[in-house]
């Protein structure tokens, strides 16, 4: 409903942008007369109600000493220059929360990108910020990204010339398959987008706008924060609150991407370049890392953030993609082979003397299967699973010692036909009928059998291998390792004659 006239003088009077706020039968405001007090006339700023009447005019009913009368003379009085504090300052009315108005938080990518928020993508120099960065604006721009915008095609505004269009930007949305005619870029002239002023702001704004632009991505966020020293906090909180409330007010997501810190970092919040508070004002941070035990691909997981669960980390691999266009011959990286990680943070963040989660598996593996034989691999999974270590990780860690020797595998003649896996070598100065330690030796048991220690069947012993060359040449059939080493006349494995 419209404000009485009388409501409208108060706002004008005391020059206050929330003089005035609406209540049930009226508008609450503030008390207009003023009075000397030695350094000039101040406001009283006495809270009072201005109950509407029915022909849309108010009537002032006032808390304090001052009459009716006495508020309409202030309202017909030119004001005067005020040059003391008045005894009572006009405020905002506070806010109470609102369970109608109550709302989820909308993501652009699920759980990691959150719509009408500041988020930051935080990698290292070729680990694949941008390519990540065109795979997301791939997939939003088709609408197959999962979260909120899902099944409907979003365009996407890149910032930044770190990489330039037609030879990076280009290629490398035409190899991810983007629709790009909802990918836009800046024009080429704009130099730098300063987001840290007013007229960075409303251009950025007008953009959005004028093209209905979905998602903001920020190539490199340093460059568009002006002369703001990122090492100092006030600075950067300073520089990054007109983003942050320019991705609340227009309803869209903004991604930034920074490099991390170099040295060791206990944390993610350690690990993020410059200040803390670039992570203290981004509400999801990102990090995309070198996979620890495979450095052919890479992982993605959400180092801050709570406005949400935590989302399942993702591994992913970073393909070469070759095709030709106007002529030309490109070959561009593209991320492929998405999938869920058995990975968490502190596997990725830069720690000297860290022991990776394959290398523990690799440990615990080695342990079990110094036990005895060929041991089902299901129950060697079963039994992992139970200390902590998923199937694939444990499959990584078998790969591991396979390729160093440690281990084999077979298949075995029976019906159903299962797969074994075994060492092929036992560990200097021990035998494979050495009963495992007791932490070790309950790690395939049932939880209520915890507490008794399970017998380990002997079996035969296998001898430490001699030194020597690994022959070239065998009759056995053993495999995927040799089956025996020069100087030897029986394979340790089938017993068969070299």
């Amino acid at each position: 409903m419209n404000r009485p006239s009388e409501v409208d003088a108060l706002v004008e009077r005391l020059g206050y942008r929330h003089a005035a706020t609406e209540g049930e039968g009226g508008w609450w405001s503030w008390c207009p007369v003023t009075h000397e007090n030695g350094d000039g006339p101040v406001f009283c700023g006495t809270s009072m109600f201005v109950a509407r009447e029915e022909d849309g005019s108010g009537r002032f009913e006032p808390t304090c000493d001052h009459t009716a009368e006495q508020i309409a003379v202030a309202l017909a009085t030119p004001a005067k220059a005020s040059s003391g504090k008045p005894d009572k300052t006009p405020l905002a009315l506070l806010r109470n929360p609102d369970p109608s108005t109550a709302r989820p938080v909308r993501w652009a990518w699920e759980h990691r990108v959150a719509i009408g928020k500041l988020n930051l993508l935080v990698g290292n120099e070729g680990t694949g910020k941008g390519v990540v960065n065109a795979w997301q604006a791939a997939m939003l721009s088709h609408g197959r990204l999962e979260g909120d915008l899902k099944g409907e095609p979003v365009n996407v505004l890149i910032v930044g010339d770190e990489d330039s269009l037609d030879d990076v930007w280009t290629p490398r949305l035409y190899a991810v398959e983007a629709d790009w005619r909802r990918v836009f870029f800046p024009p080429q002239d704009i130099g730098d987008l300063d987001v840290t002023t007013d007229d960075g702001i409303a251009t950025l704004d007008g953009w959005v706008r004028e093209y209905g632009i979905g998602v903001v991505v920020f190539d490199a966020l340093l460059d568009n924060l002006g002369s703001c020293d990122a090492y100092e906090p006030r600075q950067v909180r300073g520089a990054l609150r007109p983003l942050s409330r320019f991705a609340r007010d227009a309803g869209v997501a903004v991604l930034g991407s920074l490099h991390p810190r170099k040295g060791d970092a206990i944390s993610f919040r350690d690990l993020v370049a410059g200040s803390h508070q670039f992570n203290a004002v981004s509400r999801s941070s990102l990090l995309i890392a070198e996979h620890p035990d495979d450095k052919r691909r890479r992982v993605l997981l959400r180092g801050k953030g709570n406005l949400s669960v935590l989302p399942t980390p993702l591994e992913f691999e970073i393909k070469s993609c070759t095709f030709e266009l106007n002529g030309a011959v490109f070959d561009q990286p593209l991320a492929t082979d998405w999938e869920t990680a058995e990975i968490d943070l502190e596997d990725v963040l830069p720690r000297r003397s860290r022991e990776s989660k394959q290398e523990s598996a690799g440990h615990w593996l080695r342990a079990y299967l110094n036990r005895g034989d060929w041991q089902p691999s299901a129950d060697v999974k079963d039994a992992g699973s139970r200390a902590g270590f998923g199937e694939r990780l444990l499959q990584r860690a078998l790969e591991a010692m396979i390729d160093d020797g440690e281990a084999e595998t077979r298949n075995t003649d029976t019906i159903p036909r299962r797969t074994e896996w075994r060492l092929t070598t036992s560990p200097p100065g021990s035998s494979r009928d050495t009963p495992l330690p007791p932490q070790l030796s309950r790690l395939d048991e049932p939880a209520s059998q915890s507490q008794k220690e399970a017998p380990v069947a002997p079996v035969a012993t296998v001898a430490t291998p001699k030194s020597g060359t690994v022959a070239t040449d065998r009759s056995c059939e053993c495999f995927p390792v040799p089956s025996r080493l020069a100087g030897e006349t029986v394979c340790r494995y089938c017993g068969g004659a070299t």
